[in-house]
């Protein structure tokens, strides 16, 4: 606090010559004074000074000078530290010189009633009057006195308070509640619209087969914006209770980028952007991390940036690696930028409140709950991250997530023999070469082939091209594969694919790398002998992914393959699920594997036809958690306690609907093998019989 010329009583008397604060008149106004007063002080008006005529032990904890500047050491000094936040502002209004003149020359008096800063529900009252006036009726000295309210009082008013600010509370919270309402009602009717209306639609033209596919295609994306709404709903507690549960568990940036591209894709197309994501120095392609909450993270950030840009708009992902952190992990950053309505300073301030949503129109005409961002937030910050966004009105928006990533070493990727033994050509464009952005690391397909230790020969033009095929067939043999690559697919680079197809002959894969979306550019290739594609950016996991297609040779039988039940003939599994539409969609999904299905509705009749059956009776158990009776954790737990006797351990997979990681860990801590996530989906289902039967 400001030091003053004056700190003393003593100062004062002795330095006050005419007599106005000598010592006999301070003590006579004190014993008046004191049983109404906690303090008094006196300022003069014209100068800005005031005083100290009664100081109580009520403010002694308060560092008050005995004289000094009025504005610094009383309203500045004195009211900030002993009068409340809520009415500190009002008090300073009132208590300002120029107001107190203007208001003491007409009533004489003014008083306020305020709330200590103690936190202890005291109250107290301040009265200003005039001391001394001038001809005019303006007052020269004006007084500025403390006093207690008598506890009844107090307890009036802080009642009093509370019904204002509660009622105050309420006002806000109704606004924001029926706006929430009002926008959920709308938010949620779209997607429920279309799934009425598309099924009414399907009913009518059943026998049309495309109909019927795009009415499908329709409802599966309305579904997922239902979900998505329900979501967002949940998490916005969810994320709050599963505050300590980050789940550290190995996965590929590959998929995590792919995945993003998948639902990013759509949307972009449906309003003409230009979407663009790419990779910066992705050296570290296997990490550890919560990758469920990651892509959360992610792609609701960049489904932001795709809603709230005009159409025809462009949207940047990038993905980069910077480098290892202080505490041996590495650091990843995830920038996502667009040329959008952007924001204003004032709600970028507020950005990360629940059920606040912007102003502008545009904004507004867009469908959303106003929680993504307070979502998005917390989930950044429970895997340690942080979020930092800029935005101008009009311009665009850029946010940047950064979070730390554990390595996760797996040892040297297996490629098959004959890529060793054959090698790969690579037809590079010279630019895409030099700026070193063939793959998501920055490197050259050069650098990672041979990292793998692959043997790799590279050409910049179709004649050095065909001088290596010829090189290589006056020794009887031929390429394993020859990938072009190219920054654009253009009519020369199809005229390129059939020479190499010419010259190569008819058994040597190739393989085009393309941008994303690129479905025009895929049948055109087809059609000229590229038999596979690889979409930027290129992981080591996409090109080995390219190898293993290579040897299968039958990708659409493949895919098909993995959603097909496999033969499970002689097998015979356990199904615990109360729900008696779920029981029944599951029991006729599995029979077509040739398994004998055994169902029961509740934890506890599981545990009896596990306990009542031999050891080895079931090869699966698919047990629902949330059932009456005994739950499947409860259920699972006895039905370990039981094989502590026969030394057999059963494979027993949970079945859920709630689809967070902690879910997961949930299950693994009860004892149980796997997690599968409701609706079930025939692949996911496929892969746990394939693993455990």
């Amino acid at each position: 606090m400001k030091q003053n010329k004056y700190q003393s009583e003593e100062e004062v008397t002795n330095t006050t010559g005419d007599g106005d604060f000598d010592a006999g008149r301070l003590e006579r106004m004190r014993a008046y004074l004191h049983e109404d007063y906690l303090a008094i002080y006196e300022i003069d008006v014209k100068t800005g000074l005031y005083v100290t005529i009664l100081n109580s032990t009520d403010s002694e904890s308060v560092a008050v000078p005995y004289s000094g500047n009025y504005k610094y050491e009383i309203i500045e000094g004195l009211f900030s530290e002993y009068v409340s936040r809520g009415h500190l502002g009002e008090l300073i209004n009132i208590s300002d010189s120029d107001n107190l003149v203007r208001v003491l020359s007409v009533e004489k008096r003014t008083e306020y009633e305020f709330e200590t800063a103690t936190g202890s529900g005291e109250w107290r009252k301040v009265v200003f009057s005039g001391a001394y006036y001038d001809e005019s009726g303006k007052p020269e000295k004006i007084l500025v006195a403390f006093s207690k309210i008598n506890e009844s009082t107090g307890e009036r008013l802080r009642k009093q308070q509370e019904i204002v600010e509660a009622f105050r509370k309420e006002q806000e919270l109704s606004e924001v509640r029926m706006e929430f309402i009002s926008r959920m009602s709308h938010d949620i009717r779209t997607p429920l619209n279309a799934i009425v209306g598309m099924t009414m639609i399907a009913h009518n033209d059943i026998s049309n087969r495309e109909a019927i596919e795009d009415c499908l295609t329709k409802i599966e994306v309305a579904s997922d914006q239902l979900l998505a709404l329900v979501n967002d709903l949940i998490d916005i507690d969810k994320a709050e209770i599963d505050k300590q549960k980050v789940a550290n568990e190995p996965f590929d940036l590959a998929e995590v980028v792919e995945s993003v591209c998948m639902v990013a894709e759509p949307m972009a197309k449906a309003k003409r952007h230009i979407l663009d994501v790419s990779t910066e120095n992705i050296k570290h392609e296997m990490v550890s991390g919560d990758v469920q909450r990651i892509l959360r993270i992610v792609n609701n950030l960049v489904s932001n940036a795709i809603r709230y840009t005009p159409d025809g708009g462009r949207i940047s992902v990038v993905f980069k690696e910077e480098g290892e952190c202080d505490d041996g992990r590495f650091n990843y950053k995830v920038v996502i930028t667009d040329n959008g309505y952007g924001m204003s300073e004032d709600f970028l301030s507020k950005i990360y409140d629940p059920f606040i949503r912007g102003t502008d129109r545009r904004v507004q005409d867009e469908s959303g709950t106003g929680l993504g961002m307070a979502i998005t937030r917390n989930l950044v910050e429970l895997i340690g991250g942080t979020i930092d966004i800029q935005s101008e009105q009009d311009v665009g928006t850029q946010v940047t997530v950064e979070f730390p990533l554990t390595i996760y070493r797996m040892g040297t990727v297996i490629v098959p023999a004959p890529v060793v033994s054959n090698g790969i050509l690579v037809l590079c464009n010279q630019d895409m070469c030099e700026h070193r952005r063939c793959t998501a690391s920055g490197r050259c397909f050069k650098e990672v082939f041979e990292e793998q230790g692959i043997p790799v020969d590279t050409a910049t033009s179709i004649d050095s091209a065909r001088f290596m095929i010829d090189a290589k067939k006056t020794k009887n043999s031929n390429y394993y594969a020859i990938i072009i690559n190219a920054k654009q697919y253009t009519e020369t680079m199809g005229d390129m694919a059939i020479k190499l197809r010419m010259y190569a002959g008819a058994f040597v894969p190739i393989v085009l790398i393309t941008d994303r979306d690129a479905l025009a550019i895929e049948l055109d290739a087809r059609s000229k002998g590229v038999n596979f594609f690889l979409k930027r950016p290129v992981f080591v996991k996409n090109i080995v992914g390219i190898f293993q297609k290579i040897e299968e040779q039958q990708i659409d039988e493949k895919e098909v393959e993995q959603k097909r039940l496999p033969n499970c003939v002689g097998r015979r599994i356990l199904v615990a699920e109360d729900n008696d539409v779920n029981a029944q969609i599951l029991v006729a999904i599995l029979s077509t594997s040739g398994a004998v299905i055994d169902r029961v509705s509740n934890g506890e009749e599981a545990y009896k036809m596990v306990k009542d059956n031999p050891s080895d009776w079931y090869d699966l158990i698919l047990m629902d958690i949330e059932m009456p009776i005994m739950n499947g954790y409860e259920a699972t737990r006895a039905i370990r306690l039981l094989e502590n006797d026969t030394n057999y351990r059963r494979t027993i997979v949970a079945m859920t609907a709630n689809a967070f990681s902690s879910d997961a860990v949930k299950a693994r801590e009860a004892g149980m093998s796997d997690h599968l996530t409701k609706p079930i989906q025939i692949d996911k289902l496929s892969e746990v019989l394939r693993r455990y039967m």
